[in-house]
């Protein structure tokens, strides 16, 4: 199980987003967060809904959503030589990572783009060439991940949780010296399968993102003729063929996923702080402009009638909703307005 969410989760974070889940009916169970704690902090690693998660998988779960005895009687036993994912499961994925497309629509290429594609096909494969995409997984992503899944999965009070089944709060007030003793009785080499893991991780997420390459190659063609001209298709070709600009070619994405690159995110910090103060005067004049949302205590008793009968609601429903509403609020404040006394 544990191995299952951790490789999901990597190929959520390679990708760099996260395809909306699927609607559900109304009546289904809505769906849990499955994850581990690193100290207090609760690290979300994949959502799934309850009855997609075999029997054995609910038993941390509360009582209410454990398997019955005639449930767990019923499900096979473990084939751990079938794939994570079905067919089922496949068609799923592919449909959710359709939705890249809807948010970057795409026009149809003219009859002169089309002309240039040949020409820009060769730049696309100076700019992505075969292998480029594994190398920066390898390069860049196997740090991330280490980090990230070291962290999370080398943390030997969550694995004690895992391997015995006791609740968390036994570990707290334990020495790392008694669960790291009482770890090498139970798993003593888990540290080193859990490297393991991560390497094959990286590597299979290199050969992830080697098959989508030509998929990249036909998108940057694409792109190109759209932004060049065959003049300056040309001079940019002479360019590449030229040993400083075929290695500026090779090099672009390696360059743009550098750790020198991505570190300098961290300026966005600040620069989001000094934007802070005209983010709120422009969304407040937003509001001004144009209202606020009217809560159900703001309408008329005849609108409130409407409105229930729209949201097949009792009007009864409607007035909780906004008290809890209001409480949400008002905790969220509280919480704000403690974190500015500690701070000053």
């Amino acid at each position: 199980m544990e191995h299952r969410i951790v490789a999901l989760s990597a190929i959520g974070a390679a990708l760099a987003f996260i395809a909306p889940a699927s609607a559900q009916d109304a009546d289904e169970v809505p769906p849990i967060t499955l994850g581990k704690r690193i100290g207090d902090a609760p690290v979300p690693v994949m959502t799934m809904r309850v009855e997609d998660l075999t029997c054995k998988e609910r038993a941390d779960l509360p009582e209410d959503a454990q398997c019955t005895e005639e449930e767990a009687a019923a499900e096979p036993a473990d084939d751990f030589s079938n794939p994570v994912f079905s067919p089922e499961d496949e068609a799923e994925m592919a449909e959710a990572f359709g939705i890249f497309r809807q948010l970057f629509p795409t026009t149809p290429l003219t009859t002169e783009q089309e002309a240039l594609l040949p020409q820009a096909e060769k730049l696309a494969n100076d700019l992505v060439p075969d292998g480029s995409y594994a190398r920066i997984m390898q390069d860049t992503m196997e740090p991330i991940f280490s980090g990230i899944f070291g962290d999370l999965m080398d943390d030997p009070a969550s694995h004690l949780v895992d391997v015995t089944g006791l609740e968390e709060e036994t570990f707290e007030e334990l020495e790392d010296t008694a669960m790291e003793q009482a770890l090498a009785l139970l798993d003593p080499r888990y540290k080193e399968r859990n490297r393991a893991m991560g390497e094959a991780l990286t590597g299979l997420m290199g050969e992830l993102m080697g098959a989508i390459e030509p998929a990249l190659r036909t998108g940057y063609s694409r792109a190109l003729v759209k932004r060049f001209d065959a003049a300056e298709l040309a001079t940019l070709s002479l360019f590449f063929d030229t040993p400083t600009g075929g290695k500026f070619a090779r090099e672009l994405l390696p360059i743009s996923a550098d750790p020198e690159v991505m570190g300098a995110m961290e300026a966005m910090g600040p620069a989001m702080v000094g934007l802070m103060p005209q983010m709120m005067e422009e969304f407040e004049a937003v509001t001004e402009e144009y209202g606020e949302a009217r809560a159900f205590s703001d309408l008329t008793a005849a609108e409130q009638g409407q409105l229930a009968s729209l949201l097949g609601k009792a009007e009864a429903e409607l007035r909780a909703g906004e008290e809890a509403l209001n409480s949400q609020v008002e905790v969220e404040e509280e919480i704000g307005a403690d974190a500015t006394s500690q701070e000053a």
